[in-house]
């Protein structure tokens, strides 16, 4: 399995998807396990869009914004047992994808300290990944049990969402959430 998910990332595969014409690279960067859980993986990311961006390809990263996958990722920031959504009855609501997976808690997205970390991961994604694509869909579904917290959810998910990309020389992308309003290089091929 390993060698398959290193070969699919390799100069060679990213080579011969820019001969046949392929002009996006799309790569996973983060999938809410923790950043340390996941290092190794984000280094791959990072390895593989560096490839991908000498052979001009443009790149595109994909971050998962609302998992917490609690094994791995409390382990790694204790404080994130308070950074869980939770329903009327105080227990944590579980990410669905056609069902309800109980390894992955939802963030909330009004926790300060949630966004502060989430801006960590952000911003590695901008400097060492440095897309010029962004995949950066937050999907919120916030229950209709706990509505004293879905305006600010959505606003706060929206401070993420916007992203804009000025298409230059050198690509510039400008994060607007307050905080990451820096800039980072991206380079063009």
């Amino acid at each position: 399995m390993r060698k398959s998910y290193e070969h699919a990332q390799s100069e060679e595969v990213i080579r011969t998807l820019k001969e046949q014409g392929v002009e996006v690279f799309h790569t996973h960067l983060y999938k809410g396990f923790g950043m340390e859980a996941e290092k190794a993986e984000m280094e791959d990311a990072r390895r593989a869009a560096a490839i991908a961006h000498r052979y001009g390809l443009k790149v595109d990263s994909y971050i998962q914004w609302n998992t917490l996958a609690y094994e791995t990722f409390f382990a790694e920031e204790p404080r994130a047992k308070d950074w869980v959504q939770r329903d009327a009855s105080g227990q944590p609501i579980l990410l669905t994808y056609g069902f309800e997976q109980a390894w992955r808690y939802r963030p909330c997205f009004s926790n300060p300290e949630y966004l502060a970390w989430l801006k960590r991961v952000v911003r590695y994604a901008v400097e060492e990944v440095r897309p010029t694509l962004s995949t950066s869909t937050i999907s919120i579904s916030i229950p209709s049990r706990s509505p004293a917290t879905a305006p600010i959810a959505r606003v706060a998910s929206a401070s993420f969402s916007r992203t804009s990309i000025r298409r230059e020389a050198a690509r510039t992308l400008w994060l607007r959430e307050p905080g990451l309003r820096e800039s980072a290089r991206v380079e063009s091929r």
